[in-house]
């Protein structure tokens, strides 16, 4: 289905699939499926692994659980899909959820299938070089934040006109006295 209205599951799951490629085969059940996603509620994200770590979720036989594993059996390596989830619907199903969210609320969970594995071993290996990038990207992150703050460092230095030295791991000091 293209950019069209809402479908419902037996359980009353809201769903919208978006197919890329509609010559790929539809997963099947014991397939591992690699996502991107992102969960809002009204303004407010509070789940999003978009240029991180992805998930990888086994496609299992769910039933009508009002869980958005229901559509994975619809879903195809490259599909989008949006599912739109009714807090109180969760509640009477014992879910717990952020305080900030309300029981009239809608949490909309947005997500790519960027990648299906047949089996566990295939999904495995993808995953391993999955968290080799991640470690990557956050020891950059971690190395772009520490020039960031030797930058202000040196600013507030050259701002306030301070005399100061450097140890050699990066402490900076100033003798008062």
């Amino acid at each position: 289905s293209g950019g069209g209205s809402f479908k419902k599951t037996k359980s009353g799951l809201m769903y919208k699939i978006q197919t890329e490629d509609k010559n790929q085969p539809l997963v099947k059940r014991g397939h591992i499926l690699k996502l991107y996603f992102q969960q809002k509620s009204g303004d407010t994200t509070f789940g999003d692994n978009y240029g991180k770590m992805p998930l990888y979720a086994p496609v299992d036989s769910v039933g009508s659980t009002y869980n958005p594993a229901e559509i994975f059996v619809l879903l195809r390596k490259g599909d989008s899909a949006t599912v739109v989830l009714v807090p109180d619907t969760l509640l009477k199903k014992g879910a717990q959820l952020p305080p900030f969210i309300k029981r009239k609320d809608k949490i909309v969970l947005s997500f790519r299938v960027a990648d299906v594995f047949t089996s566990d071993s295939l999904a495995e290996v993808d995953r391993n070089a999955e968290m080799m990038k991640e470690q990557a990207r956050m020891k950059s992150e971690s190395e772009g934040q520490k020039v960031k703050d030797a930058a202000g460092l040196d600013a507030y230095v050259k701002k306030n006109n301070l005399t100061v030295q450097k140890t050699p791991n990066g402490v900076y000091y100033h003798i008062t006295s």
